[in-house]
């Protein structure tokens, strides 16, 4: 659930609100104003959902070949998906892979948003300089809506210089686990690594 107070008060009544990129999926938002010496507090009832699409439709058949996700993109490979080939999240780009396959090597440098639930890759998996989420696998403790089912990685991990938050659970990793300079530390739980553990996930 997101909350946050309006970038400044506007005439009418009325509130501009900003907040970094969303990623795919519904959220859930209230808005709630303290009050001042000269205006009362307000606040919506219940929460709004909001849904944030993707940019086309997600991939739920076999694909061979490589894909990137290009600045402003936000792409999924959704349930009965498959990418064989190399899969690459350009800056500004976001991608999500729920209940999917991908054969190949996995980057996303300076992604928007990057989520991989209930998957499995094979191959290098990279995800550096990432601004907002990187989830791969959570917990219902960690608030996730819904909740993001673990992962089997056959390959490298290096998870480095993330600053939107990094959840890594219920994994499971054929290869080494690297974690560098995130901030803040990755939360990685009930993943089993074989492999060296180094870093901030060591």
């Amino acid at each position: 659930m997101l909350h946050q107070q309006p970038d400044q008060p506007h005439p009418g009544g009325q509130a501009r609100f900003t907040t970094s990129p969303l990623r795919p999926g519904t959220h859930r938002i209230s808005a709630s104003y303290a009050p001042d010496a000269d205006h009362t507090g307000s606040s919506t009832g219940e929460p709004t959902d909001v849904t944030v699409g993707f940019s086309r439709p997600c991939i739920t058949t076999d694909h061979r070949g490589p894909l990137t996700v290009a600045a402003g993109e936000s792409l999924c490979i959704a349930s009965g998906g498959s990418r064989n080939g190399s899969l690459t999240v350009r800056p500004g780009g976001a991608l999500s892979v729920a209940d999917g396959s991908v054969t190949g090597p996995f980057s996303a440098d300076g992604a928007l948003a990057v989520s991989l639930c209930g998957s499995t890759l094979t191959g290098p998996v990279g995800v550096r300089t990432t601004s907002g989420s990187v989830v791969i696998g959570s917990a219902a403790d960690a608030g996730a809506d819904p909740v993001c089912a673990g992962n089997v990685i056959n390959g490298p991990v290096t998870l480095e210089a993330n600053t939107g938050g990094v959840e890594f659970t219920d994994g499971r990793i054929t290869g080494p686990l690297r974690c560098e300079a995130n901030e803040p530390a990755p939360r990685v739980t009930g993943t089993t690594v074989a492999g060296p553990r180094s870093g901030q996930c060591g």
